[in-house]
């Protein structure tokens, strides 16, 4: 004992760590742990491709018949016929009328004319008539065509509701239907009479003017105003008289140069101005028109717009337009032209 535990009977000191062993095989499946919490919703995903096209439905079954829905607009009156059956039927049967003469003992020439001069004279009045009451048909409620021409649109709409916007004809002094014109009607808003200018004399492309003297555009070399031909001064006058307001648009079209503001100089000194058919104008302190669209005002050089003006009055005698000054012209890379619109009685 003494020998192994040395001269103090001491262990001995404690020797270096082991190698690791081998890994040991694995043990049993423990049990089943619990069921943990739900987690949050995930981010939606993309939408898939629609499906195919399903089959078609049965036929399902026949409706209830809806209400009858209300009478529409009267149609245009039916014509007469020229003749009453009991005149047509004289004529196309005159033996009938010899019997009849043989049985009362008429069988002299003589006595067989007045019966037929009577039933000349019947034709005669019947057909006058017929004639009047057409023509007065045609006066109260008149079809808007040249040989029946309404007063204005608006008769023409009262008369037929059913009408849709298009031309047709009027003669608002209700002489001679040689003078009838015809004109646009704005059936969508009530029977609106509109009258264009003359084709030639309304309009203008951006030409690049020269500026000698200001003045109106009629007064420029190869100016002019503006016409209405083709309604006449006559009409015209009868139209204003059945109305109780007007209104037209003026289009400027420009190329650097201003209609109405100008942003460059941050003011209304290149305005235009617009003369009615009675001298008065429409300026930016006189009977100020409404700026539908203002695309001249920034004056983008290379690049075309224009500066929509819409004058609204009850002074009829103002309307139509038919001339217009303009201002900002002259220079290099400037260019102006114009449009006028249909004036409008309402």
């Amino acid at each position: 004992m003494k020998g192994d535990l040395g001269e103090k009977g001491e262990l001995g000191s404690k020797g270096p760590p082991g190698l690791p062993g081998l890994k040991g095989e694995p043990g049993p499946i423990g049990p089943i742990g619990m069921k943990g919490a739900e987690g949050p919703p995930g981010l939606p995903g993309l939408e898939g491709p629609p499906g195919p096209k399903g089959t078609a439905g049965s036929t399902g079954p026949k409706g209830e018949t809806g209400p009858m829905g209300p009478p529409g607009p009267s149609g245009p009156p039916g014509e007469l016929p020229l003749l009453p059956p009991d005149i047509l039927f004289q004529r196309d049967a005159p033996k009938n009328f010899r019997a009849k003469r043989e049985i009362r003992g008429d069988n002299s020439e003589g006595k067989s004319r007045p019966q037929k001069d009577e039933e000349v004279d019947l034709i005669t009045v019947y057909t006058d008539i017929y004639n009047i009451k057409i023509e007065l048909e045609k006066m109260r409620k008149p079809l808007g065509t040249r040989n029946s021409p309404a007063r204005t649109c608006q008769d023409l709409h009262f008369g037929h509701p059913q009408m849709t916007d298009g031309f047709y004809w009027i003669d608002p002094n209700l002489g001679v239907t040689e003078d009838a014109v015809k004109v646009f009607c704005n059936m969508t808003a009530g029977g609106e009479t509109c009258v264009f200018p003359d084709v030639h004399a309304s309009r203008m492309p951006n030409i690049p003017w020269r500026k000698s003297v200001e003045g109106w555009y009629s007064s420029l070399r190869g100016g002019f105003r503006m016409s209405y031909d083709s309604l006449g001064s006559v009409q015209l006058t009868f139209l204003r008289l059945m109305s109780r307001e007007a209104y037209q648009n003026f289009t400027y079209t420009c190329l650097n140069s201003a209609a109405w503001y100008d942003t460059t100089t941050a003011s209304y000194a290149s305005a235009i101005r617009l003369q009615g058919d009675n001298e008065e104008e429409f300026s930016v302190t006189n009977n100020k028109p409404n700026v539908i669209m203002d695309g001249c005002k920034s004056k983008e050089p290379n690049t075309e717009s224009k500066t929509i003006l819409e004058v609204r009055t009850t002074k009829l005698g103002q309307l139509p337009i038919v001339d217009f000054f303009p201002s900002d012209y002259g220079k290099p890379r400037q260019a102006f032209g114009f449009e006028v619109g249909p004036v409008c009685f309402k």
